[in-house]
This record gives structure tokens, C-alpha cells and sequence, in this order.
């Protein structure tokens, strides 16, 4: 339940009273931390030829389970 009076004083949602279980909620999500920009993966030349070399030798439909898999 929101504590009107925290409303009033200009509290924030982390610091209104809340039932147990929603408090307990809520301290668990206070502790993630979110990055401001997400790091993008990178593949070596070496990986990227060896994909290349594997489609190649795939039988007809197969193709699809290596990429899949990769």
C-alpha cells in the first residue's frame, strides 16, 4: 500500500511502505545494476571462416541445424 504522506514530502517509490513480501521485492531489485550501453559480442576472422567452412560442407537441410547451433 502507498504511504500518502511519503507521496506528500516527495519520497521516492524504494523508500514508501510497502506489504513484507512487496518490501522484500523491492530490495532485491534495488541491487541490480543496469549498464548504460550493452557490450556487443565479437568474433575472431579464424571463427567466422570456420562457420563458413562448415555451411559449406553441410548435406542439403543441414544448414539450418548449424546455424542454430552456431
Amino acid at each position: 500500500m502507498i504511504d500518502q504522506r511519503a507521496l506528500r514530502n516527495g519520497q521516492t517509490v524504494g523508500t514508501l511502505s510497502r506489504g513484507s513480501a512487496e518490501s522484500e521485492d523491492a530490495e532485491t531489485h534495488e541491487a541490480v545494476e543496469v549498464l548504460a550501453k550493452s557490450v556487443r559480442r565479437q568474433f575472431t576472422s579464424a571463427y567466422k571462416l570456420s562457420i563458413l567452412e562448415q555451411a559449406e560442407a553441410c548435406a542439403p537441410g543441414e544448414l539450418g541445424a548449424l546455424l542454430r547451433w552456431a
